[in-house]
């Protein structure tokens, strides 16, 4: 369902992908530019970062203003990255930070591995509602909660396989953010307005 709003269409919060879908919904700069201020106290001269499912680049390439050293890498090759499946296991990939939008419909699997890789921290962009379900908080955030919970205040728009800011949303997203040695976890950072030019 759709509606308009001033200065572009709405879309809905209601997404379902197949199970072998590669739901690929590229995340805007912006959204991950927002999350280094939060995590900025944890970051160290000389961390690598790796995004294991790039897409085109809409993440990894932000990331390259905050880090030395990017990897990336995707099932499909989009052109940009390595082609590489985050599933197998004998992927591996030496780095201190994950940042991620994983596909929905795997990301609890590919959280859990993620967790398992980074030797610093995983931050996952999400969808806000990724927090429910009996599942979710029995394998990951019953003992493994995350350090920082941190919602949107505005919305950020997704769509599949491509970026228009044009286009406004309903969705809430939010990063869900681990930090290995930190010592106090289940921390709610808001994330801003950004300021418009």
């Amino acid at each position: 369902m759709t509606g308009r709003v001033k200065n572009g269409r709405a879309v809905m919060a209601g997404r379902r992908e197949p199970r072998d879908s590669l739901d690929f919904y590229p995340t805007p700069a912006h959204a991950t530019h927002a999350i280094i201020p939060i995590l900025k106290p944890h970051l160290r001269p000389f961390h690598s970062a790796f995004d294991p499912v790039c897409g085109q680049g809409a993440m990894a390439e932000p990331l390259r203003e905050h880090f030395d050293t990017v990897f990336s890498s995707d099932i499909h090759p989009y052109g940009y990255g390595g082609v590489a499946d985050f599933s197998d296991p004998d992927f591996w990939v030496e780095t201190d930070w994950i940042f991620a939008n994983f596909p929905f419909n795997r990301s609890l699997e590919f959280t859990l591995r993620a967790l398992d890789m980074a030797r610093c921290g995983v931050a996952v962009f999400a969808q806000a509602r990724w927090i429910e379900t009996k599942g979710r908080y029995e394998n990951l955030f019953r003992d493994r909660p995350p350090t920082y919970f941190c919602p949107f205040v505005e919305r950020v728009t997704l769509l599949r396989g491509r970026l228009d800011p044009t286009v406004r949303t309903a969705t809430l997203y939010a990063w869900f953010c681990w930090v290995h040695r930190a010592k106090q976890h289940g921390q709610l950072r808001l994330i801003p307005p950004r300021r418009r030019p």
